[in-house]
Formats: C-alpha cells, sequence, structure tokens
C-alpha cells in the first residue's frame, strides 16, 4: 500500500444518514477502497498514503500507512458476507450475533493462549543467552 497498491482492504465505520437528519452508526464493517487512480497512479482525492520505511528483512515488503479525509465510500464496496444496506439505508445483519461473537471469542482466546507460550519462548532463549555470555 505504501508506494504500489491501487486498493486496499480497509476496515470503516458504517454510518447511515436517517431521513431527519440523524446519522446511525453500525459500528466497523470491511470495505474495498480504490486508493490511487489505475491510470495515473496518483492518489484519490481525500486520500494519502506512505511508505512505512526500511523494514529489518523484508525491505521488499510495501506496508505502508493511509489517511482519509471526509471520504465517502459507495455501498457497492462493502464486504457483505454478514452485513447489507439497501438502497434506501436499512441495515440488516445477515448472521445471528452470537456467532458472530462466537468467533471474537475464539480469537481472543487463541490470544490469550498463544502469546503465553511466545513469551516464555522468548524469556528462555534471553536466560539461556545471560548464563552463557561472557
Amino acid at each position: 500500500m505504501g508506494r504500489f497498491a491501487n486498493h486496499a482492504l480497509i476496515m470503516a465505520k458504517i454510518k447511515v444518514p436517517e431521513e431527519d437528519g440523524d446519522i446511525n452508526d453500525y459500528g466497523v464493517a470491511p470495505f474495498i477502497v480504490q486508493i490511487r487512480c489505475r491510470d495515473t497512479h496518483k492518489h484519490i482525492s481525500g486520500i494519502k498514503t506512505g511508505d512505512m520505511g526500511p523494514k529489518f528483512g523484508y525491505s521488499s515488503k510495501d506496508n505502508g500507512w493511509l489517511t482519509m479525509d471526509h471520504v465517502r465510500i459507495p455501498r457497492e464496496n462493502l464486504l457483505s458476507r454478514f452485513i447489507e444496506i439497501d438502497r434506501e439505508g436499512d441495515f440488516s445483519l445477515n448472521a445471528d450475533p452470537r456467532i458472530l461473537f462466537s468467533v471474537m471469542l475464539k480469537t481472543r482466546m487463541f490470544l490469550f493462549t498463544t502469546v503465553p507460550l511466545a513469551v516464555l519462548a522468548a524469556l528462555t532463549i534471553a536466560l539461556r543467552y545471560s548464563v552463557v555470555r561472557r
């Protein structure tokens, strides 16, 4: 994304205006967004990107940062496997919220169980190194 990508997968808030002027915020959802023109490779209006700089051992990776300033993402760009918004702005959830919550819970439990193992491995390496260091 830093230098070469023309599209990005971003997580953005879904905000739908009502007829009375209020704005409904439905939380964060995934969108595909064009960030550069395909022909000229210049940034789309309101979007800025840049390279993250040198990476240790991964200098071929195109990691970067992205800022968006008052960019409206069309409804068609929503990755709508679980969430759908029709032309009238009606929001619908196409899955059982308990299942969606269980996926999030499984991810958090995975992090909770694997991070201590990684920390333990790092601590073992550090202790062994400190014992044999002169």
